[in-house]
């Protein structure tokens, strides 16, 4: 397996030795049109069940929370914005651990926090890559097995990005946060293309856990329209303590020439 970046020539990693990193919020309005989505890191979901259902109870307050609360339980919380009404709800019964509902539907949007994105393409073969963006007039390309450590290396640089320029008076993220402690944790894998509209009509253990998995993967989802593009993502969370620290910026260019050699050329 291997990593495909398509770009133009003068961007080329093996040439420039620097990438670029871009934000969800810049993808939703990028000039690129081959690449933007308005709907980057954004989901809106329809969940219903049919019949008499028994559901956890954090499921329950996490799918119904800020909209019906039975008390006394935490529903399960993700960074970014929640909101949402109730479409049909009918509760039955429950206990510590469970909830009966009956015949019931809620209607949530969900949106990820700001942070910064690498977008690369998985393939088999380099001709794989072959018409993926046709914008585009350059291609290079990486061993998937480097992912890892380019998520480490592309880590760094973007943490000794955000000090340089703050010395410099150009602010990454707020002045106010304080660089003692501060990091970057990157989470890395595949895209998955569902519909952003989503039904869910059982109550399999499965659906539920795919559910849950998808409320907190935002920045992982992306609409089937895009499947071609078949990418591989690199997400950054800049945390200071445990305080999650969203960019102030919508794209930053960071030092790869560490990675440089990493890459080759088809």
């Amino acid at each position: 397996m291997l990593f495909a970046k398509s770009c133009y020539k003068r961007n080329n990693l093996t040439e420039c030795g620097t990438l670029r990193l871009g934000s969800l919020y810049e993808y939703r309005k990028t000039e690129e049109t081959q690449t933007e989505d308005p709907n980057e890191g954004k989901f809106t979901y329809i969940v219903q069940f049919d019949g008499l259902v028994k559901i956890r109870r954090d499921v329950f307050e996490t799918i119904f929370g800020g909209m019906i609360s039975l008390g006394g339980g935490e529903g399960i919380t993700f960074p970014g914005r929640f909101d949402g009404h109730v479409l049909n709800m009918q509760i039955v019964g429950g206990n510590q651990s469970k909830v009966t509902i009956r015949d019931s539907a809620a209607l949530i949007n969900r949106e990820a926090l700001n942070g910064f994105i690498f977008c690369i393409s998985a393939v088999r073969k380099t001709r794989d890559a072959q018409g993926i963006f046709p914008d585009y007039d350059d291609c290079w390309f990486m061993k998937a097995s480097k992912a890892s450590a380019l998520a480490g290396a592309m880590s760094t640089a973007l943490l000794n990005e955000i000090k340089q320029r703050r010395e410099s008076g150009k602010h990454v993220i707020p002045p106010s946060i304080p660089l003692e402690g501060l990091r970057v944790h990157c989470r890395h894998e595949l895209v998955t293309y569902i519909p952003r509209l989503l039904h869910i009509n059982s109550t399999t253990e499965q659906l539920i856990n795919n559910f849950m998995r998808s409320m907190r993967d935002m920045a992982f989802i992306k609409d089937p329209k895009f499947s071609h593009e078949l990418e591989y993502r690199f997400s950054f969370t800049i945390l200071s303590g445990n305080q999650i620290v969203p960019p102030v910026v919508n794209n930053i260019i960071i030092d790869a020439h560490d990675i440089a050699h990493w890459a080759f050329n088809s």
